[in-house]
């Protein structure tokens, strides 16, 4: 992951999450976060973090859904919902 693209609003409106995850994981992705010249977290590096991460998850997921819709030869329910 880079530091490109940091200030730059994403298209769409933002949605708040809340993540509860291990404090050991936080601290090990938080470490990474550091700037290494400010010695400061990056700022808007955990939300692009997230973002990045999630983008790939749901593209991998319609592509298997699409994979699967293309097995039964026809439209599933979840390819719906998706369109």
């Amino acid at each position: 992951m880079s530091y490109s693209g940091l200030g730059t609003r994403r298209k769409g409106r933002m949605a708040r999450w809340e993540v509860k995850l291990p404090e050991y994981l936080a601290l090990r992705i938080e470490t990474l976060m550091v700037d290494p010249v400010n010695k400061k977290p990056v700022y808007g590096m955990r939300s692009q973090l997230v973002t990045e991460l999630l983008e790939k998850w749901v593209t991998e997921q319609e592509a298997a859904i699409a994979a699967r819709q293309a097995e039964l030869g026809g439209k599933s329910q979840a390819m719906e919902m998706l369109t």
